[in-house]
């Protein structure tokens, strides 16, 4: 592996939840900073990536999903490596708020360290049509009971959009660290190369750095 492939971060976000809750609009927004009115449905897996204009060494990628239950375990299969779902439900549409018990279970199935589930309640515009059907705090309290953050998002005025990202950006860093702060005052020290220049192999996690604590490193932007 060559030095500008070590010091790149590769985030891994998969976005689930029901049909129509706009899945492909929040990444879309978020990619392209672009909004279709259209519905085009997802066909069961899509993935893009996206580098960060203000982190260089960190890239993003986002696994976008179809809503039918059919597809579920090809879905979590895409689990592996992802470090945080977004489970998308429509602020107007109760059935697939109601749904959102279904995703967390199947996800719960793969015990996987280090996974962060984030609720979000989309379509958060209609809100002023009086279309809402799901209260903010009847999903805040949801989120809370299952140990999840809460969001509430407009693919179309781009409401929070960036926020989730960033966030969960912050929060990877900030894990980061604190694996490198923990591990460097074990008894088994981490060999620095460059005491300004700590780096992380690309998608690696927690496990791997207890398995390679030696030789891999977390970039600190």
């Amino acid at each position: 592996m060559s030095n500008d492939e070590e010091t790149v971060n590769m985030i891994k976000f998969l976005i689930i939840g029901d049909k129509k809750v706009g899945k492909t609009s929040i990444i879309n927004r978020f990619v392209y900073d672009k909004f279709d009115q259209g519905y085009d449905a997802t066909n069961i897996i899509n993935d893009q990536k996206y580098n960060v204009s203000n982190k260089p060494n960190l890239i993003i990628k986002i696994v976008d999903t179809a809503g039918d239950k059919q597809f579920l375990n090809s879905i979590i299969n895409e689990l592996d490596k992802t470090r945080f779902v977004l489970i998308v439900f429509d602020i107007t549409n109760k059935d697939s708020f109601d749904s959102v018990n279904v995703w967390i279970d199947k996800c719960n199935l793969k015990n996987q360290d280090n996974l962060s589930l984030i609720l979000v309640g989309n379509k958060l515009d209609l809100e002023q049509e009086q279309r809402r059907k799901v209260t903010k705090q009847e999903a805040k309290l949801f989120a809370e009971k299952n140990n999840m953050e809460y969001y509430e998002t407009s693919a179309l005025t781009k409401v929070n959009i960036h926020n989730i990202f960033n966030h969960c950006s912050d929060i990877y860093f900030q894990n980061c660290k604190n694996d490198f702060e923990h591990y460097s005052t074990s008894t088994t020290k981490l060999k620095i190369h460059n005491d300004s220049e700590i780096k992380l192999n690309i998608n690696s996690d927690k496990k791997d750095l207890e398995e390679k604590k030696g030789r891999c490193f977390c970039s600190l932007f």
